[in-house]
């Protein structure tokens, strides 16, 4: 069952052309880079 899952992931991430791929995944990182900033800059200003 999680197999088929994977399977059909992997088709589908395979039909989305790779640059859209690396747009998505960069804008990911930017947001999380964004978000690791916020968090520790609030627990710094809590201490």
């Amino acid at each position: 069952m999680e197999m088929g899952v994977v399977l059909t992931l992997k088709k589908s991430i395979c039909r989305v052309p790779i640059p859209i791929f690396f747009r998505i995944m960069g804008f990911l990182h930017q947001a999380n880079i964004k978000l690791i900033f916020l968090n520790v800059s609030m627990y710094y200003s809590n201490l």
